[in-house]
């Protein structure tokens, strides 16, 4: 007769002898072992965490976009904008439309046109906003989605109307290298042609350098087609796709 697995007595489907389970508490710990929490605490748990700058900065753009509403209406009696739009519950179909027109109708309280990049700090912090409250919360920024076509195509001409009338377009004054500071990338080795490194940080140099390019995404994009080539050998005209100012 084979020997019996060494089984637990508690979890033997079939023990031999019945055994008693001792249910008193007496000389064992009394402590909780597990720890309680509230529906609050829970719920704050749950929800992506901000710093104060960013918390901020989304109750700021929230408020600017719930002002404009209650004045929307105010002027428009007969065809208000309805508030579903200021929650989080609101539909891809609403959103698109009523987006629209607070981006035409949106200023700051000097009666001033914004310029782009506070627009899109404004649109950021009311999506960050809406989404803690509700993390299915459409993104209208995604360029993926249909239902928001007309909301995309709202916002790249605001921003081109704005630039085009020199709102937001102040230039960075940056200081320039010097031609000293150039020579002495040469010299430390930075920029070089006897390595394949040393080539990379030569054509990112002079290209940023002579066709005044902003960001990788800039040289990515450069192409020949941007470069004319005159009858002097010597000589090329470049023509900047689009510009920042």
């Amino acid at each position: 007769m084979a020997e019996k697995e060494n089984i637990d007595p508690l979890f033997d489907p079939n023990p031999s002898k019945k055994r008693k389970v001792s249910l008193s508490l007496k000389g064992k710990r009394k402590e909780k072992r597990f720890g309680s929490v509230s529906e609050e605490a829970l719920s704050s748990m749950a929800k992506t965490q901000m710093t104060k700058n960013t918390e901020k900065s989304s109750k700021w753009a929230m408020a600017n976009f719930v002002e404009w509403f209650h004045e929307y209406n105010k002027r428009n009696e007969d065809a208000t904008c309805p508030k579903e739009v200021i929650t989080p519950s609101c539909s891809k179909d609403l959103l698109n439309k009523w987006l629209c027109v607070y981006l035409s109708e949106t200023r700051n309280k000097s009666g001033e046109l914004y310029p782009p990049s506070t627009i899109q700090s404004l649109l950021s912090g009311m999506l960050r906003y809406m989404r803690q409250e509700n993390p299915s919360y459409p993104n209208f920024f995604s360029k993926d989605d249909p239902a928001f076509s007309m909301f995309q195509a709202t916002l790249n001409n605001v921003f081109k109307s704005l630039r085009s009338g020199s709102i937001g377009a102040e230039a960075s004054h940056t200081e320039t290298i010097t031609s000293e500071e150039e020579d002495t990338l040469w010299e430390t080795g930075v920029l070089n042609i006897d390595s394949p490194k040393g080539l990379l940080r030569c054509v990112f140099y002079y290209n940023g350098k002579c066709f005044c390019l902003r960001g990788g995404q800039e040289h990515r994009e450069l192409g020949v087609s941007q470069l004319k080539r005159l009858y002097n050998p010597d000589r090329y005209i470049y023509s900047e796709r689009s510009s920042k100012n």
